[in-house]
């Protein structure tokens, strides 16, 4: 999961994005599988 993570923040980066965007991706991701129960 770690290695995951770093994988796309070194691409964001790239690409200018924050890092904090991309962590706000992956909470609002993980909030809707909890609620889906997937």
């Amino acid at each position: 999961m770690e290695i995951k993570i770093n994988i796309a923040i070194i691409g964001a980066e790239r690409v200018g994005v924050s890092w904090f965007e991309i962590r706000n991706k992956e909470i609002k991701c993980c909030r809707r599988t909890k609620e889906y129960g997937a």
